[in-house]
């Protein structure tokens, strides 16, 4: 009742015999006051696609580790090992930049199985790209997560004046596309 008053109405959609799913979300506040806005987009990648052979094409304007243990990472956090016994997550927030007409992309391409998973989306809404990066036996996965703010948690983003609200009435729609295609293979 004395809470904010947002609403996430949601679109799923795809074409059939295209490998493509659409995700189309229209954030309203209904209320009667500002309400703080973050929204990131979690997406898993794991295995066969993810594997030592993989590699992640974006093309960030900056890329910011989360700590020091990320910082060790950070000239390679495009490349991916084998599962490792005793890796500390790595994240990273890329600042991103529009490729074509506001939209962006993050690829995770690996050329020796042929595949390559792409997330679109429009980076007017979007600006960052953070990548959770987690090599660890058993718990061998990669995160790519467009999002509206750089990873902090809404305390520091208030403490630095760069917490995104949504008035009331005023609503925000976000995109994002998710393809898988084939790629060439190598030799």
């Amino acid at each position: 009742m004395f809470g904010h008053k947002l609403r996430l109405e949601r679109e799923i959609s795809t074409v059939q015999g295209q490998n493509n799913l659409m995700i189309t979300d229209k954030i309203t506040n209904f209320g009667f006051k500002p309400s703080p806005y973050t929204i990131l987009y979690h997406m898993n990648m794991g295995y066969p696609l993810l594997n030592e052979d993989a590699e992640l094409i974006i093309n960030p304007v900056k890329t910011t580790p989360r700590d020091i243990v990320a910082s060790t990472g950070l000239k390679e956090f495009n490349l991916f090992s084998k599962p490792q016994a005793g890796y500390s997550e790595q994240v990273f927030c890329h600042t991103m930049q529009a490729v074509q007409e506001n939209k962006t992309f993050a690829t995770l391409q690996n050329r020796k199985l042929g595949i390559a998973l792409t997330i679109k989306f429009d980076m007017t809404m979007l600006p960052y790209l953070i990548q959770w990066k987690m090599m660890g036996q058993g718990e061998y996965v990669l995160g790519l997560e467009p999002s509206n703010v750089t990873g902090k948690n809404r305390k520091q983003l208030k403490d630095e004046n760069s917490l995104p609200y949504i008035n009331p009435g005023e609503s925000t729609t976000n995109c994002i596309e998710i393809f898988l295609n084939a790629i060439s293979q190598p030799g």
